[in-house]
C-alpha cells in the first residue's frame, strides 16, 4: 500500500490504541493504531509506497516494561518415546533408503547425497535379495507350515553359501524359481479351506520372489524406474502449465484434495529434488540408458519452465541420444563387417541377447526407436545385403544419420572395418560430386589414404580433387605428404582436375599421442600458440546435444597443434595446390572436425572465420546445405535428435533497446526421396508426373524436419525454445527432373504440389514460426529447380506465396535465381539474386509480427490475411455439407479466390484536440502496412461468406499492440469512435480486435530531465522532500509544459516550484481517461442500434476491458486474459505473491464461467472463423433480414428424429436442438444440422443459448435444461476467508443467473434481428431468499421488458414433456408482444399455475378425495349401520385414499392439456414433435415475409396503425391474417398441423409469384398517402390565404 500521512508527527507522542498513521491499501484508507504508549519516530516520509514487512516508524516507549522480549528457553523438551530398534540388514537400508527416495521426490526435505549413497549401497549388494526374503520369512515363519519354512530356509541357506564362494567371480542368481515353486508345492497340499490364510502370509515372499526373478540387475533398474515414474509422473501433470490450470483439470477428473495437494507439493518442493534424479540418471542410467528408453523419452519430453526440471529434461535427452547412436553405431559396424553377420535370425538381437561382439563398438541396446525418433528406422532391414560392397552402397545413400558412425569407425581396431569406414565416409561426403572410376585407397604402414576426382558443386563443368589420409598422429603428416608426392609422381594418386585439392585428414590415435607434432610444426606451435589460443577460445563446443561419457580433450589445444601441423607443412600443401584442410578427430561422441582455409594475405592456411575453424560437416556437404548463406552471421550449430537435419541458430538485436530476435535455419540433405518417385518413374513419362513425386516424396521429411524444430536444443542449458524465425532448406540429391520438358509444365506441377503439402501443415508451420521454406532439385540438364514458400505472418495462403526458380548464370557467372512465375503473375522476389546471397537481417515489419507473436497474439496488419485463411475454411465447410448433401465424397477447395477486399481508413484532416478531434471522420488511405503512427487500425473489409456470395462490409477497428502495447490515446481514442461512427452511418456490423493495455499514461519527459528537490533536511532524504523547482534556465526550456510558482531565494536566485506538469505531449494522464469515456459511450450505443463483436485477440485491460463488455458480443482466446488492473499491480497493493497470472483473474475461467464471454477459441484463427460464423447469422445491412444460407443442406421436410422422452424422462435441451451426439447412433434435431453454435456454455447452465438455422434461416435459441448442473464460485486467493463453492442448481428453474442470462439473450437476438425460439420447459423461478437477494425478481423481470419490445418474429414452444408454470408463462405468453409472439406445444406438454401435485394439495385436498370415494366406490356409498360396518368402511377408505390421489392428480393434469390451452386460446396450435421442423419452417417464412410487408407498408404510410397494415395484407392476400384471430381445431392434431402449414405455403408462394402486384399496392398506398397530404397542405393554405403562393410554388423553391 501506500502511507497517505502521518497523524502524529515526528517525535510527538502518540497514546496506546491511537491512530498514528493512514494507509492506502487496495483504494481504502485504513488506519493504523498504535500498539502502545511512546514517543513517535518516523522512518518514512509521506506519500511512499511500502511492502509488507517494511519498518514504518520507531517508539520510544513509556513503560518499556510493557513490551515483552524474547528469551533463550531454559526450560526441559518433553520426554521423547524410546527410540526405534532398525536392524542393521540390507533390507532396512533399501527400505529406509527407498522411502527417504520418494519423500524427497514427494517435495519434502531429506539430504539428497545421503539418501543416494545408501540406496545405490544396498542396490550394489549382492545379498539384497536374501536379506529381503529372509526377513519377510521371519515375519510370518509362525504362520507358515514347518515343512515349507524348512524347505525356504534350505534354499535362502545354499544361495548364500554360493554367494561366500563366488567372491570374485560371477554372482549365483536369487533362487526365485525355486522359491516360488516351493511355496506353489505347499499350497497345493492344503486343503481348500486354508489356502486362503496361507496365501495372505505368502503374499510379501512371493512379491519378493517375483521381485528378483529376473535377476538382480532388473531389479535394480525397476527400483530406479520407479522413482523415475514417480518424478515423471509430478512433471507430466503440470506440463508447464499454471498450477491453477492443473488443480482445475485435476478437480473435473474427479481427484481427491488430497492427492491435488500431494503433487502441488511435490511439483512446488525444493531443488533436491531435481538432483536426485539427476543423479540417478549419472549413476544407474547412464551405463546402460538402452535399459530406460520409455523413461528417457518421457523425461525429454517434459515440457517446464523450472530450472532444475529444464536439466533433468536435458540430461535424459543426451541420454536417449547416446543410447540411440551407441546401437547406430553397433549396426554400420556390423555391415561394414566382412564377416556375414545379417541373417534372418541376426538382423536384430532378440529380448536378452546381445548384439554380435565388435570389441567396443558392440552395443546391447535390445530396443528400437521409434520411427519419429528416426535416427536409424529400416537401416537394418535395408543393409541385410550378402556383399560388403551392397552395404556400402546402401549406407552411402541410406536416409539414416550414419555420418558420424562411419567417422567414429575410422578408429576401428580391425582392418577391414576401417577401410570400408574410409570407403562408405568419403562417397557418402561426396555423394553426388563424386567420379566412381576414380575413387582409389592405399594402405601407407599405419596410415590410409584415399584419393578422388570429383566435380564443383556450383559448377558441374569444373573437375576437382580431394584425399584423405587416416593417421594415428598429427607427427606423420609430413611424412605422409611426401609419399602422396612421390606417389604422384609415380602411380595414378595424382590430382584429377586443375582445380585446387581439397585435403581430409583424420586423427585416430589416443590421446596422449595423437597431438605429438613434428619438430618444426612444434617450433611453430610454440611461436604463435598464445594468438591461435585466443582465436581458438571465442568458440565453445558447439554439438550442445552431444553426450560425451569420456573426457573431451580441449577443443583450443587441437586447433592449435593443427594449425601448426599444417603451417610448418604450408610449403608442400600449397606446391599440390591444397587450398582447404578438413581435420577430423573421431571420438566416442560427436566427432571434432576443424576447417583451414589457404590465406594468401598471409601465406599461411588460418581457420575458416565464419566457423572459427570449427566445421560442423564436409566440404561438399556444406555446399549441398548452401552454409555460405550463413557466413554472414555467428550462428550456434546443433543436431536435430535424429541427426539428419542441421540448426543453425543465429541472433539479431534491432536496436539497443530492442529484445533479441531468435532465428534459425534448418537445413537438410535428403538422400532418398521413397517409393513415390520410383514408380513414378517406372509408370510415366510425364515431367510433371514426376515432379509431383518429388514433392510429395517430400512430405515426410518436413514432417520430420518439423517434429525436430519441436524438440531442438538450442544451448545448453534449457528445453528448446521456440523460435522466433524459422527457415527450412532442403537440397534433394537422388531425384533429377528430366531435361527435356515444358519448364512452364515443371513448375506449375511443383507450385500445385507444394501448395497441398503447405496446406496440410499450415498450423504447424504457423506453430513453429516457420516463415519460409525451400527446397532445391537437381535437373537433368545442369542446375537445379528451386521452390520458395513464404508465408511471414503464417496465414497467407500457401498457392499465393510459392514460388518456383530455375539456377541460372548472369552475365558476371554467377549461379543466380530465375523465376518461372504463373501465367499473367509478377517474377518472384528473389529473381537475379545469386543463390549464395547471405539472408539479409529481419524488415521492420517482419520485427512487429515478431513483437506481437511474443505477446501470443497476431500483427494487427496481418489480420486480413488470418481472415482469408478462416474465410477459406468456412467455404470448405459449407461446400462439404452441400456436396455431402447432394450425394459427393470429397468437398472441393475454397482456395486460390480472393474472398476479403480490405480498404484501410484513416482520420481525415482537423483539430488534433478535443472537443474538434472527436468530429473527425475516416478516409480510405493506400500506404503500406506498418506504417500508422496510431495504434488503432481501421478497415473496411468486403467478405465473399458462404451466406453472402455477392459480398458483404464490415466496419474492423483492431489495436496494434506493437505501437506502445496498443495503449489507448486520445488519437487511438478519436480513430476507435469514429469507426463506431461510420459502422452506425453505414448501417454496417462492427468488429473490435482487441489487444491493448488499457489506457495510456506518462510523464512529461523535458520535466522529468530537468526538475530538481528541496529536501526537508538536505543531510537526511529520507525525512522527505519539501518541493519540487526548476531553476531559471530550465524554465526557460519548458515553461509551456509547467504551471509554477515563483519563490526568490536568499541567495537572489528565483527558483520556479512545481505547481502542475502539464506536458507537450498529448496522453500523459487525464486527457486519455476523458477519451475512454467517448469511445465506453460510443460502443455501448453501438451495441443498441448496431452489431458490434470483440474478439480478445491478447490482453485487453481497462478501458479495453470496458470496451468487450459494452459491446457484450465477445470470442475470448483461452490464454488470454481481460482484467481491470494488473496481477503485479494487485500483489504489491495486497503485500504478497496473491496472485500468479493475468488468466488468474481474468481468464476464460473467470470470464467465460461469469458469462462475459460467448465463446472461447484456442488462437486468433479459430477466433476468426467464429467471428465469421457470427457474422453469418447477421444481416449485411443493419435493420434488415440475416441472409438465409442455401443452398438448404438439410431438408425442410424431414421429420424430427430425436425421440421424445418415455412417460416421465426428461428431453435434452441440446440433442432437440441440434441431434444426438457423436458416438451414438445420430439422430437429427428440430434445427439444421451443423447450424448449432451454443453461447456462453458455461455460465448459467440452467438455460441454453445459441444460434441455429432452420431451413438456412438464422434463428436465435433459448432451451431449458432439465438436469441438475453444478454452479462454480472460484476462491478469491485475495480473500483469506473466501472459499470455493460449488452450488447444486436444479433443472426447469430459472435462478438469478439463468434468468439474466435469458433476458440478456433476447435483448442480443432482439438486436441482432434473428427470430426467436423459446424451447420452454421451466417449472417456475426460484423464490429462496439468497436467490431473491441476488435478484432473480430483477432479472425474470427484464425477460419481459426484452420480449415486449422484441421486433422479428417469436415462437415459444412446449417441446415434449415439457411444462410451463406460474412465473415462467407469465414472462414469455404471448400477451406480451401479441403482434410478434405464438405459443404453441406439443400434445405432451403442459402448463398451468401450479403442478397437479401442489393444486390437488390445495384444490384436491383429503375431503375432496373422500368424497371421490364415497361418490365412485360402492362400499363405501352405503351408510354404515353397526361399529364393525364403519371400521371395514375406515380401512377401505385407508387401502384406496393412494389410487384416488393418484386419480386426483390425474384430474388435475387434464385441466393442464394444451386442448385447454388451444381452447382458451392461449397457444396458436397443437404441434406434434415430429412434425415441428416443417411447421416451423413454413411459418418462420410466413412470418418474416409478413413482417417485411407489414414495415414496407408502414413506412409507406405512417398514418396506419399496426393493425390497420394487416387488415390491408389480409384484404390482398384474401384470407383473415393469423395474428388476428385464433385458427379452428380440426378433428385431428396431424391434420390440424397440416392445414396450418398448407397456409403458411400458400402465404409464401402467394408472395413470391405475386411480388410485382404487392409491389404496385405499396406504391399506391404511398400514392395516396402524398395525396392526403397534400390535401391537408392545400387545407392549411386556404385556411391561411396562402393559396396562391401554394400554386406558384415551384420545386426549386423548396
Amino acid at each position: 500500500g501506500k502511507l497517505v500521512k502521518w497523524l502524529v508527527p515526528d517525535g510527538c507522542a502518540v497514546k496506546q490504541d491511537e491512530p498514528y498513521a493512514e494507509m492506502e491499501v487496495m483504494k481504502m484508507i485504513m488506519p493504523l493504531v498504535s500498539p502502545a504508549a511512546g514517543i513517535l519516530r518516523t522512518a518514512v516520509s509521506e506519500g511512499t509506497p511500502v511492502t509488507a514487512g517494511q519498518l514504518l516508524a520507531r517508539m520510544d516507549l513509556d513503560d518499556p516494561s510493557s513490551v515483552k522480549k524474547a528469551t533463550p528457553f531454559s526450560g526441559a523438551l518433553p520426554p521423547l518415546g524410546p527410540p526405534r530398534l532398525v536392524p542393521n540388514t540390507m533390507s532396512n537400508l533399501f527400505a529406509e533408503s527407498k522411502a527417504a527416495a520418494m519423500q524427497i521426490l514427494a517435495g519434502y526435505d531429506r539430504p539428497v547425497d545421503r539418501t543416494l549413497d545408501a540406496f545405490l549401497t544396498a542396490l550394489d549388494s549382492p545379498d539384497l535379495a536374501s536379506a529381503q526374503f529372509g526377513g519377510a520369512l521371519a515375519v510370518v515363519t509362525s504362520r507358515l507350515p514347518g515343512g515349507l519354512v524348512g524347505e525356504l530356509q534350505a534354499i535362502l541357506k545354499q544361495h548364500t553359501a554360493g554367494l561366500c564362494t563366488a567372491v570374485g567371480k560371477d554372482t549365483p542368481p536369487f533362487p526365485s524359481q525355486q522359491l516360488l515353486r516351493a511355496m506353489r508345492v505347499a499350497m497345493d497340499a492344503q486343503e481348500p479351506q486354508e489356502r486362503g490364510p496361507l496365501e495372505a502370509s505368502l503374499e510379501e515372499l512371493r512379491s519378493i520372489a517375483l521381485a528378483h526373478e529376473s535377476g538382480h540387475a532388473a531389479f535394480c533398474r525397476n527400483a530406479v524406474k520407479e522413482l523415475l515414474q514417480m518424478f515423471l509422473g509430478v512433471e507430466e501433470t503440470f506440463a508447464d502449465r499454471s498450477r491453477q490450470d492443473v488443480v482445475d483439470a485435476l478437480r473435473a477428473q474427479g481427484r481427491s484434495p488430497e492427492e491435488i495437494l500431494d503433487l502441488v507439493v511435490a511439483h512446488e518442493g525444493p531443488l533436491s529434488r531435481t538432483v536426485l534424479v539427476l543423479r540417478l540418471l549419472s549413476a544407474m542410467v547412464l551405463p546402460e540408458p538402452w535399459q530406460y528408453h520409455t523413461e528417457l523419452r518421457g523425461l525429454a519430453s517434459v515440457e517446464s519452465s523450472a530450472e532444475g526440471v529444464q536439466q533433468v529434461a536435458l540430461k535424459a535427452k543426451q541420454l536417449l541420444e547416446e543410447s540411440m547412436v551407441g546401437h547406430l553405431r553397433a549396426i554400420v559396424a556390423r555391415a561394414l563387417s566382412p564377416l556375414s553377420l545379417f541373417s534372418q535370425e541376426q538382423g536384430s538381437p532378440e529380448k536378452g541377447q546381445r548384439a554380435p561382439p565388435l570389441g567396443r563398438w558392440s552395443s546391447t541396446l535390445m530396443r528400437k526407436p521409434t520411427v519419429r525418433e528416426g535416427l536409424y528406422s529400416g537401416l537394418e532391414e535395408a543393409i541385410m545385403k550378402p556383399t560388403v560392397e551392397e552395404r556400402i552402397r546402401e549406407l552411402v545413400h541410406t536416409q539414416a544419420a550414419v555420418d558420424e558412425p562411419l567417422a567414429a569407425l575410422l578408429d576401428h581396431p580391425e582392418k577391414e572395418i576401417r577401410l570400408n569406414a574410409l570407403q562408405a565416409y568419403v562417397k557418402r561426403s561426396y555423394t553426388p560430386f563424386l567420379r566412381e572410376e576414380s575413387f582409389q585407397v592405399e594402405e601407407l604402414g599405419e596410415s590410409l589414404l584415399a584419393s578422388w576426382g570429383f566435380q564443383e558443386p556450383l559448377d558441374v563443368r569444373a573437375q576437382r580433387s580431394g584425399m584423405m589420409a587416416v593417421l594415428p598422429t598429427l607427427g606423420q603428416v609430413p611424412s605422409l605428404l611426401k609419399t602422396i608426392s612421390m606417389l604422384q609422381s609415380t602411380t595414378d594418386v595424382r590430382p584429377s582436375g586443375d582445380g585446387p585439392v581439397t585435403l581430409h585428414l583424420a586423427v585416430i590415435g589416443p590421446a596422449d599421442t595423437a597431438l605429438k607434432l613434428s619438430g618444426s610444426a612444434q617450433l611453430l606451435h610454440d611461436k604463435f600458440a598464445a594468438g591461435l589460443a585466443r582465436s581458438s577460445s571465442n568458440g565453445s563446443d558447439s554439438d550442445s546435444d552431444a553426450v560425451h561419457s569420456a573426457p573431451r580433450e580441449d577443443r583450443a589445444r587441437l586447433g592449435m597443434a593443427i594449425a601448426a601441423c599444417l603451417n610448418s607443412e604450408a610449403e608442400v600443401l600449397k606446391a599440390m595446390k591444397v587450398a582447404s584442410v578438413s581435420v577430423l578427430r573421431p571420438g566416442r561422441g560427436s566427432p571434432r572436425r576443424f576447417g583451414f582455409v589457404y590465406d594468401e594475405a598471409t601465406d599461411t592456411f588460418q581457420p575458416d572465420q565464419w566457423t572459427k575453424g570449427q566445421w560442423h560437416v564436409e566440404p561438399p556437404v556444406a555446399s549441398l546445405l548452401e552454409l555460405a548463406r550463413l557466413a554472414n552471421r555467428k550462428a550456434l550449430h546443433c543436431y536435430s535428435r535424429n541427426r539428419q537435419w542441421h540448426l543453425y541458430v543465429t541472433s539479431e538485436k534491432p536496436g539497443p533497446r530492442a529484445r533479441e530476435v531468435r532465428r534459425v535455419f534448418l537445413r537438410g540433405i535428403v538422400r532418398r526421396v521413397g517409393r513415390m518417385f520410383a514408380l513414378a518413374v517406372s509408370t510415366s513419362t510425364q515431367p510433371a508426373a514426376l515432379a509431383s513425386a518429388v514433392v510429395g516424396g517430400l512430405e515426410s521429411f518436413l514432417d520430420s524436419a518439423l517434429q525436430e524444430l519441436e524438440r531442438a536444443q538450442f544451448d545448453d542449458h534449457s528445453r528448446a525454445r521456440a523460435a522466433d524465425w524459422v527457415h527450412i532448406f532442403f537440397t534433394v540429391i537422388p531425384a533429377k527432373l528430366p531435361a527435356e520438358t515444358s519448364d512452364l509444365a515443371v513448375a506449375e506441377a511443383l507450385r500445385f504440389s507444394t501448395a497441398t503439402i503447405a496446406n496440410r501443415f499450415s498450423s504447424h508451420l504457423r506453430r513453429l514460426n516457420v516463415a519460409a521454406w525451400e527446397f532445391r532439385i537437381p535437373s537433368g540438364r545442369g542446375g537445379a529447380w528451386r521452390v520458395c514458400v513464404s508465408s511471414p505472418s503464417g496465414f497467407e495462403a500457401p498457392q499465393n506465396n510459392i514460388d518456383v526458380y530455375r539456377e541460372a548464370r548472369d552475365a558476371a557467372g554467377l549461379v543466380v535465381y530465375e523465376s518461372l512465375p504463373t501465367e499473367g503473375g509478377a517474377a518472384g522476389p528473389l529473381t537475379q539474386q545469386s543463390i549464395l546471397q547471405g539472408y539479409p537481417p529481419l524488415e521492420s515489419m517482419q520485427l512487429r509480427r515478431l513483437a506481437a507473436k511474443r505477446l501470443q497474439t497476431t500483427y494487427v496488419y496481418d489480420f486480413p490475411t488470418l481472415f482469408q485463411t478462416a474465410l477459406e475454411t468456412c467455404w470448405e465447410k459449407h461446400q462439404g455439407s452441400v456436396r455431402e448433401a447432394q450425394g459427393a465424397k470429397s468437398p472441393s477447395r475454397a482456395g486460390g479466390r480472393q474472398l476479403l477486399q480490405s480498404v484501410e481508413l484513416v482520420l481525415g484532416e482537423g483539430s488534433d484536440h478535443p472537443p474538434g478531434l472527436w468530429q473527425r471522420g475516416l478516409v480510405p488511405a493506400s500506404r503500406p502496412a506498418g506504417q500508422n503512427k496510431t495504434g488503432m487500425i481501421v478497415w473496411e473489409w468486403t467478405l465473399l461468406t458462404p451466406e453472402a456470395p455477392q459480398g458483404r462490409q464490415i466496419v474492423v477497428v483492431a489495436n496494434d499492440v506493437t505501437h506502445s502495447a496498443g495503449a489507448f490515446g486520445p488519437r487511438e481514442d478519436a480513430v476507435f469512435k469514429a469507426a463506431v461512427d461510420l459502422a452506425l452511418a453505414r448501417k454496417l456490423p462492427l468488429v473490435y480486435l482487441a489487444a491493448n493495455s488499457g489506457a495510456r499514461f506518462g510523464v512529461a519527459e523535458e520535466v522529468r530531465s530537468r526538475f530538481k528537490i528541496q529536501w526537508v533536511d538536505g543531510r537526511d532524504p529520507a525525512k522527505g522532500y519539501e518541493y519540487l523547482y526548476l531553476d531559471k534556465a530550465d524554465f526557460e526550456e519548458v515553461k509551456d509544459s509547467v504551471v509554477v510558482a515563483p519563490l526568490q531565494m536568499p541567495d537572489g536566485q528565483t527558483r520556479y516550484r512545481l505547481e502542475s506538469v502539464i506536458g507537450r505531449e498529448e496522453g500523459l494522464g487525464v486527457e486519455c481517461l476523458s477519451g475512454s469515456g467517448v469511445i465506453a459511450s460510443a460502443y455501448a450505443r453501438a451495441f443498441r442500434e448496431g452489431f458490434t463483436l470483440t474478439l480478445v485477440s491478447s490482453r485487453t485491460v481497462g478501458i479495453g476491458a470496458y470496451l468487450a463488455r459494452l459491446g457484450r458480443r465477445v470470442v475470448q482466446r483461452n490464454d488470454q486474459p481481460i482484467i481491470l488492473t494488473g496481477y503485479a499491480a494487485l500483489n504489491k497493493l495486497l503485500g504478497s505473491e496473491v496472485y500468479t497470472s493475468h488468466l488468474q483473474l481474468g481468464g476464460p475461467r473467470v470470464m467465460h464461467t461469469n458469462g462475459v464471454s460467448h465463446l472461447t477459441v484456442r488462437d486468433d484463427l479459430q477466433g476468426a472463423e467464429e467471428v465469421l460464423g457470427w457474422l453469418s447469422y447477421v444481416p449485411t445491412v443493419i435493420g434488415r433480414p440475416a441472409a438465409v444460407l442455401e443452398p438448404i443442406t438439410d431438408s425442410v421436410q424431414r421429420a424430427v428424429e430425436v425421440a421424445p422422452p418415455v412417460q416421465g424422462g426428461k428431453m435434452d435441451p441440446r440433442a432437440s436442438i441440434a441431434g444426438t451426439r457423436p458416438g451414438a447412433p445420430h439422430l437429427r434435431g428440430l434445427f439444421d444440422e451443423g447450424s448449432w453454435v451454443e453461447l456462453q456454455p458455461c455460465w448459467a447452465k440452467t438455460v441454453v443459448t445459441g444460434h441455429a438455422r432452420l431451413g438456412g434461416i438464422p434463428v436465435g435459441v433459448v432451451a431449458v435444461e432439465t438436469e441438475t448442473v453444478q454452479a462454480e464460485i472460484p476462491a478469491d486467493p485475495g480473500d483469506a476467508a473466501s472459499s470455493e463453492r460449488t452450488v447444486p442448481q436444479a433443472g426447469q428453474i430459472w435462478f438469478p443467473d439463468s434468468a439474466a442470462k435469458t433476458a440478456m439473450a433476447i435483448e442480443e437476438f432482439g438486436l441482432q434481428g434473428l427470430p426467436l425460439f423459446i424451447l420452454a420447459n421451466w417449472r417456475g423461478f426460484s423464490g429462496g431468499m439468497r436467490d431473491l437477494f441476488e435478484g432473480v425478481l430483477q432479472n425474470g423481470s427484464l425477460i419481459v421488458e426484452a420480449l415486449r419490445v422484441y421486433r422479428p418474429p417469436v415462437f415459444v414452444y412446449l417441446p415434449p414433456g415439457a411444462e410451463l408454470r406460474g412465473g415462467a408463462w407469465v414472462v414469455v405468453d404471448e400477451q406480451i408482444n401479441p403482434s410478434r409472439i405464438e405459443m404453441y406445444a406439443d400434445p405432451s406438454a403442459r402448463g398451468g399455475v401450479l403442478e397437479p401435485e401442489g393444486m390437488a394439495e390445495i384444490k384436491y385436498r383429503s375431503a375432496q378425495v373422500q368424497k371421490t370415494m364415497q361418490r365412485l366406490d360402492p362400499e363405501l356409498s352405503a351408510s354404515p349401520s353397526s361399529v364393525a360396518l364403519k371400521a371395514a368402511r375406515a380401512r377401505r377408505e385407508t387401502e384406496l385414499t393412494p389410487s384416488y390421489r393418484q386419480a386426483a392428480v390425474g384430474l388435475l393434469d387434464l385441466h393442464d392439456t394444451p386442448d385447454r390451452m388451444l381452447a382458451k386460446g392461449v397457444i396458436h396450435g397443437i404441434v406434434p414433435w415430429e412434425q415441428s421442423r416443417t411447421f416451423f419452417y413454413w411459418r418462420l417464412k410466413r412470418r418474416i415475409m409478413e413482417q417485411e410487408i407489414l414495415d414496407e407498408l408502414a413506412a409507406r404510410d405512417p398514418t396506419l396503425t399496426r393493425a390497420q397494415c394487416e387488415e390491408a395484407l389480409g384484404q390482398w392476400y384474401g384470407s383473415q391474417m393469423s395474428s388476428g384471430g385464433t385458427p379452428s381445431k380440426a378433428a385431428s392434431l396431424g391434420r390440424e398441423v397440416e392445414v396450418l402449414t398448407r397456409e403458411n405455403i400458400d402465404f409464401v408462394t402467394w408472395v413470391a409469384l405475386e411480388k410485382g402486384t404487392i409491389e404496385q399496392r405499396l406504391k399506391e398506398r404511398a400514392r395516396r398517402r402524398r395525396m392526403q397530404q397534400l390535401e391537408e397542405l392545400v387545407r392549411e393554405a386556404q385556411a391561411d390565404g396562402d393559396v396562391e403562393a401554394l400554386i406558384n410554388l415551384r420545386i426549386s423553391d423548396v
